[in-house]
């Protein structure tokens, strides 16, 4: 019986605490005849045990837990309702039908589960359900209510808070019990509530998670270095100013889990407030960029500054821009700002002919202690008009879906924008290019200006272009606001070779498969993640004309030429399949068709598509003590039934 992935407990982050899931199996129609039983037992402030028992131990079905309150509000106590929400979500997150949703949630057998991360005093119904395929409940709900414990505060704490400034504040924790292990610390209350729903054994099974990784430090080993004992005097530093906090100790044990009731003291840090000013002077300004000064009245106190485009801060107030800064630049601020005179050297990378502002303003503390202050400047004009610069490509490495192009425009100090369009939507464009040119101007705008580029440019489009296709290149100045300040040019085009049989191809070997269970039994460190499943190593072995290829497992029968294309089933493995694998083995399901699909492709791009699929049988298994290496695998994926059209946008901000 497997454990419920994490990524099932956020669907429903305050209602879903507990999920049964397992998606090796696949929903059935079940008779109403057949019932569970639930049962909860251990309950405690934070955690108590499900046990569902089904009458049969085939029958397929879902559990979980949920406050009695909010499968009042939000369900209106009705359990298809909820049912039909929590499918409805896990669709819209994985693209998957009904049926795949349910048979990715759905359990066999005995199911024991401990519920974490519960509140205390609050009551609960644990439930489980028969689905059908469509995902409708078959019979009714078997339920088991519940209410939490009050959390005990056996042996708390006394915690004193003092000395608060802007950055800093002492924290002093009294234990009642002088020998009892706890753990104490000082957390942002937003912090507290977004990352960690307001809970704190989910703080403690995030913190604990984090100390772990990449260790092979078991829980009570992290548990033995962050806890503490007797009283501990604590002097925190690094604070924000204008920020609340939280200061709490808890009690541990072994396993993590709290102990003794949280107790904490909320407090705020105060604001920094400066009289600060500031002057800047500008100097050597050119097409490109300027040198400038930045002179605080008080150069003892941090600021932190920065340049960006006017235009995209033309319709903002002062404070909208400081919050635009701050959101943009959080990870930057508090490294980079600084105190004392700046001296600013041209980076040479402000666009020709714009407006510019240099924002200054004081920081200290994680925030802003001065309101803001802007300062203009504009760069100048390239050396001719936009209208005049001309510009001529060169087009290499032509293939059946790749072409290096290089533009070259014969005014370097003009800034443009430049791509690529088949044949096909070039004359749909060609009577409207300069409003084409602003619409795609606008996919890069930013508070950095636009995505234009100066001087020589080029790119290597590859592997996604059409074969035998006609493509033209466009080319335009651009002035500050997104707009064509020329007209827009095609200064040539190219046609890419036409589609060939590929002699590119890779041999798929998959001759011998194991029962994961049984491995699992040999090595349930290396096999954890295979009991349940078909082991089955398949390697890869590439011809002498294969340039590159990609591979990859799929759930189902994908054997059909016409769904997938061999095109779809390209574009997905280029996107997510394993990039030249010589050998894999995967988790497939028993009895359940699997699709082994690899795109092998030559040196003019042209490709070969193999399919070839499997069902794995208990009885065809190879003994488990036959496969030497210690290979973890991993499970199919799943194919997409819609594809996503290619976009008339070739070349990505990443190439730019």
């Amino acid at each position: 019986m497997k454990n419920c992935p994490t990524w099932l407990f956020g669907i429903f982050a305050t209602a879903l605490l507990a999920v049964g899931c397992d998606d090796s199996d696949k929903a059935i129609d079940i008779p109403p005849t057949d019932f569970f039983s639930v049962e909860v037992t251990d309950v405690a402030a934070t955690s108590a045990r499900m046990t569902v028992t089904p009458l049969e131990n085939e029958t397929p079905y879902y559990c979980g837990t949920i406050r009695k309150s909010e499968f009042r509000e939000d369900h209106g106590g009705d359990w298809q309702s909820y049912i039909d929400r929590l499918i409805a979500q896990l669709r819209e997150e994985s693209g998957k039908s009904v049926a795949e949703t349910v048979s990715g949630i759905v359990v066999r057998g005995v199911k024991s589960s401990l519920l974490e991360a519960l509140d205390a005093e609050t009551e609960y119904v644990a439930f489980a359900m028969r689905l059908d395929t469509e995902g409708r409940i078959v019979g009714t709900t078997a339920t088991d209510d519940f209410t939490t414990t009050k959390a005990t505060t056996a042996g708390g704490f006394r915690i004193v808070v003092k000395d608060i400034t802007a950055k800093s504040a002492t924290m002093t924790i009294t234990p009642d019990d002088l020998e009892a292990p706890y753990f104490y610390n000082i957390i942002s209350k937003a912090i507290f509530e977004q990352s960690h729903g307001g809970n704190w054994q989910n703080y403690i099974n995030n913190l604990i998670a984090h100390l772990r990784e990449d260790t092979d430090k078991s829980v009570a080993d992290v548990v033995s270095e962050i806890v503490v004992r007797g009283v501990e005097v604590y002097n925190s530093n690094t604070l924000n100013a204008d920020t609340e906090y939280i200061a709490f100790a808890m009690g541990l044990n072994e396993q993590g889990r709290i102990t003794l009731a949280t107790v904490a003291e909320t407090f705020t840090t105060p604001e920094i407030v400066s009289n600060n000013t500031f002057t800047v002077t500008f100097d050597n300004t050119s097409f490109d960029g300027t040198d400038f000064t930045i002179t605080p009245e008080n150069p003892d106190e941090r600021y932190y500054y920065t340049s960006r485009a006017a235009s995209y801060f033309a319709d903002m107030t002062d404070e909208e821009i400081l919050e635009t800064i701050l959101t943009e630049d959080s990870f930057l601020i508090d490294f980079y700002a600084t105190s004392g005179v700046t001296e600013y050297t041209n980076e040479q990378v402000d666009n020709t002919d714009t407006g510019y502002y240099v924002f200054v303003f004081g920081y200290d503390g994680g925030a802003p202690t001065t309101p803001l202050n802007k300062f203009a400047y504009r760069t100048s004009k390239g050396l001719g008009e936009p209208s005049a610069c001309q510009f001529t490509i060169d087009v290499t490495n032509l293939k059946s879906r790749s072409a290096q192009v290089a533009i070259t425009p014969s005014d370097k100090t003009q800034m443009f924008l430049w791509d690529i369009l088949p044949e096909s939507e070039y004359e749909v464009q060609k009577n409207r290019l300069g409003e084409f040119a602003a619409e795609y101007a606008r996919l890069d705008f930013s508070s950095f200006g636009y995505g234009y580029e100066r001087g020589d440019a080029g790119n290597m489009f590859s592997r996604n272009l059409e074969p035998g296709t006609k493509y033209y290149v466009w080319a335009a100045c651009m002035d500050e606001f997104g707009q064509a300040a020329a007209e827009v040019m095609i200064p040539g085009n190219f046609t890419t070779l036409p589609v060939a049989e590929s002699a590119a191809d890779v041999t798929v070997t998959l001759d011998k498969y194991y029962d994961g269970d049984a491995l699992y039994a040999l090595d349930p460190e290396t096999y954890a993640t295979s009991k349940g499943y078909a082991f089955v190593p398949v390697t890869f072995a590439p011809n002498d004309q294969t340039t590159l290829w990609y591979a990859n497992a799929y759930e189902d029968d994908l054997s059909n030429p016409a769904d997938p294309t061999d095109e779809e089933i390209a574009e997905k493995l280029m996107a997510s399949g394993l990039w030249c694998p010589v050998g894999k083995p995967f988790l497939c399901k028993w009895d359940e068709p699997t699709t082994i699909l690899v795109l092998g492709i030559d040196s003019n791009d042209n490709y070969r598509i193999t399919r070839i699929v499997r069902t794995f049988t208990k009885a065809g298994a190879s003994p488990a003590e036959e496969y030497k290496p210690a290979e973890n695998a991993v499970k199919p994926a799943h194919f997409p039934a819609t594809r996503t059209p290619a976009p008339l946008r070739y070349r990505p901000v990443a190439e730019r």
